[in-house]
């Protein structure tokens, strides 16, 4: 991506972020990988890309699940985050005005997240 993209262009990335409390953090698999700031960050800047912003998102929703599964085994892969359904009632109303709030604060506050299931991350090309 940092080869085709501009000078002073921006890339935005959104993708798995690692997550889970404590020990109980998920595993990658082979075609499956969750991702750490610091690590994406690592991967980026040796591109000749210079990391802007980044963020974990959807931390409430990510919190309750993990909550939810502290007590199982670790799950490996990609096992998605079932919080919402698609018949538009009230809990998934209440995730989309969640959501919008959360993106109001860090789009116009730069607040960062300390969890969250997604990694957004806006990096500019040097």
């Amino acid at each position: 991506l940092a080869r085709v993209l501009r000078r002073d262009g921006l890339l935005v990335i959104r993708t798995a972020a690692r997550r889970g409390i404590g020990a109980k953090k998920h595993r990658d698999t082979g075609d499956y990988q969750q991702w750490e700031p610091e690590k994406l960050g690592r991967l980026l800047e040796p591109c000749g890309l210079r990391v802007e912003w980044m963020s974990r998102v959807k931390w409430l929703p990510s919190l309750a699940a993990d909550l939810r599964a502290y007590g199982r085994p670790a799950p490996a892969g990609d096992v998605g985050l079932h919080v919402a359904g698609s018949g538009g009632g009230l809990r998934d109303r209440v995730l989309a005005a969640y959501w919008r709030l959360e993106f109001a604060a860090l789009a116009r506050l730069g607040w960062r997240l300390p969890g969250g299931h997604t990694l957004m991350c806006v990096a500019r090309k040097l």
